[in-house]
């Protein structure tokens, strides 16, 4: 959960808002893709973080720049081998993971997997695709990081600029994050093969990917799967019908005033405990991702509806891959002892189908 900031809930969903608002007008005005990414990236930021909004945002940048660059490397020297991408893939994420469960940096560890997976989805349309989105996506993340920081440190918020790594180990290599790893790897590659072959476009695969922030715990989804899954309709009828408003109205005034009411009223319920918290954190991530697009395109409902059905497939497929690690008996069906990566990703990002208000509320 956030921490608390002054002038209380009110005062810091303000600060959401507004700072959201005006990463909305920079992205608009000068027509850059991914707009969507650098909201949202605003919305994270400054409604969930471990340590400060600070960390996370230099961890958000250096992790998915580095994810971004090793896929930006495979697509430009193997890209027109599809073995050896996956290879180096499957390498990239494993190793990605495994850094993320030790415990130390696991946010900086956990972006660049995602990342490294949203590029090679990019390299199946062509290595030059890649390279380009590459580029734009990570352009998108400073610009939602600065927004949020700049916005942060002249209301008051925070002035803390010190980075706590964690007290995690990589070395020697441990049988349990490792595993974990593994389960993580398994669940992307298996629904990117699955989006390839029912051609769901890769925008919508990444969006999914970053939606869900794969880190599957089968024990923690069994749980609180219903409050997600409730979490995730809500978003979805809340950005059907901004879609549908905007559909009528595309002007951006309008979709301004949607954007900061939305982040405004998920950021002051994701300061809270148990169900609120994580409806809020859902809400604000989901919607920023459905709604913010270019206006001439708001009446093409395709990618909407892309994105929608991805979103609840990759849902899907991380439980089943949960439920086999476990059943399989690869990973313990409990965290024991819990660990130190485990309660640093579920209060950074959501940690899978498990998102910060749940985390706090059980504490």
């Amino acid at each position: 959960m956030a921490k608390t900031t002054p002038g209380g809930r009110t005062i810091q969903a303000l600060r959401v808002g507004a700072a959201a608002t005006i990463v909305l007008a920079v992205v608009e005005t000068w027509w850059l893709p991914h707009a969507n990414l650098a909201v949202y990236t605003t919305h994270v930021v400054m409604t969930t973080h471990p340590n400060t909004a600070f960390q996370k945002g230099v961890e958000r940048i250096v992790g998915r720049g580095a994810g971004i660059l090793v896929g930006v490397l495979i697509s430009s020297f193997v890209g027109e081998s599809k073995v050896l991408v996956i290879a180096l893939e499957v390498a990239g994420l494993v190793g990605f993971f495994y850094a993320h469960f030790c415990g130390r940096m696991a946010y900086t560890y956990l972006s660049a997997g995602l990342y490294l997976n949203a590029i090679v989805q990019y390299n199946e349309v062509g290595p030059e695709v890649a390279w380009v989105n590459g580029g734009w996506m990570f352009l998108a993340i400073v610009i939602g990081v600065t927004g949020a920081l700049l916005v942060g440190w002249l209301t008051g918020a925070e002035k803390d600029l010190r980075i706590d790594p964690g007290a995690g180990r990589l070395f020697p290599i441990q049988a349990e994050p490792l595993g974990r790893a593994a389960q993580v790897t398994a669940t992307v590659l298996l629904a990117q093969y699955i989006f390839w072959a029912i051609d769901i476009p890769p925008d919508a695969n990444t969006f999914a990917l970053f939606a869900i922030s794969i880190t599957p715990d089968y024990r923690r989804m069994t749980k609180t799967g219903g409050v997600v899954l409730a979490g995730m309709l809500l978003s979805t009828v809340i950005a059907i019908a901004s879609l549908l408003v905007l559909n009528r109205i595309p002007r951006f005034p309008m979709l301004a005033t949607i954007v900061f009411v939305v982040t405004f009223g998920a950021s002051y319920a994701g300061q809270g405990k148990g169900a609120i918290g994580t409806y809020g954190y859902l809400v604000g991530l989901l919607t920023s991702m459905f709604i913010v697009r270019p206006l001439q395109d708001v009446e093409t409902v395709a990618e909407t509806g892309y994105n929608i059905l991805a979103m609840y497939v990759y849902a899907v497929i991380a439980f089943v891959i949960g439920r086999l690690w476990v059943g399989l008996g690869i990973v313990p069906p409990e965290l024991t002892p819990p660990h130190p990566a485990r309660t640093e990703s579920i209060r950074a990002e959501g940690g899978g189908l498990v998102m910060p208000g749940i985390a706090a509320g059980q504490k």
